[in-house]
């Protein structure tokens, strides 16, 4: 099946669905558990556990997390015509599922921009290391500074830096500006540092360290955002 036929089928397999149910994610999958075959309702539990943790996952996002052998017995049971096919797109629906991951992670617009193609293309290394340049780029553009690297990140020091996470009048929000301080300067030395002096292939990371360390970088962008600068720092 290739990418136009997997397409038209999906489209045509929704509108029949709805016709009959509305965008509704849940009794699709429940009427869809008594057709039988295992493959089915491996592919709908998979999609229900992974509708759990992502509230935008409906009726679209589960046809496209299926595979192709599902699709084939669904399209029987509603007598939907298609040709006789053989193979399979598992890695396709590998990617749709990675995919449902990363957007649940909702994540700053900056990792989507420079991580999100990259990760789902399986250069995981890449992907950390370019969120973290995205960061350094921020937080440079934020300062004012034309620093790099760890000496880059003096501009969050509740004793000198001029970005400011909050107002650093107790003891609670002075500890909070020194921790997303050497956070940063964690990110910079573990992740972007690393992945720069390092092949990818060696590094290794596997894909839900990327997820992970791509959570960490969105964390601080996502902070950086309602940060202030002190000129006067």
């Amino acid at each position: 099946m290739n990418g136009l036929q997997k397409d038209a089928l999906q489209k045509k397999l929704h509108t029949v669905l709805v016709d009959i149910y509305g965008d509704d994610f849940y009794a699709v999958a429940r009427s869809l558990l008594d057709i039988g075959g295992n493959d089915v309702a491996t592919a709908i539990r998979q999609a229900l556990n992974q509708a759990q943790y992502n509230p935008n996952f409906g009726l679209s996002s589960f046809l496209k997390s299926i595979n192709e052998a599902v699709i084939l017995q669904m399209a029987k049971h509603y007598s939907i015509d298609i040709p006789d096919l053989s193979g399979r797109f598992a890695n396709e629906s590998d990617r749709c599922q990675w995919e449902l991951f990363f957007d649940g992670r909702e994540y700053h617009d900056q990792v989507i921009i420079h991580a999100k193609a990259l990760f789902l293309n399986k250069h995981y290394t890449n992907s950390v290391h370019e969120a973290c340049k995205a960061y350094i780029k921020a937080l440079q553009d934020k300062s004012g500074s034309h620093r790099d690297g760890t000496d880059l990140m003096s501009v969050l020091s509740s004793k000198g830096g001029n970005v400011k996470f909050n107002a650093l009048l107790t003891e609670s929000e002075r500890n909070y500006q020194q921790g997303m301080e050497q956070i940063s300067r964690g990110v910079v030395l573990a992740f972007r540092n690393v992945a720069a002096h390092d092949t990818a292939k060696s590094l290794n990371i596997s894909a839900i360290e990327a997820l992970d360390m791509l959570t960490i970088v969105s964390l601080l962008l996502k902070a950086l955002d309602k940060a202030t600068v002190n000129d006067g720092a």
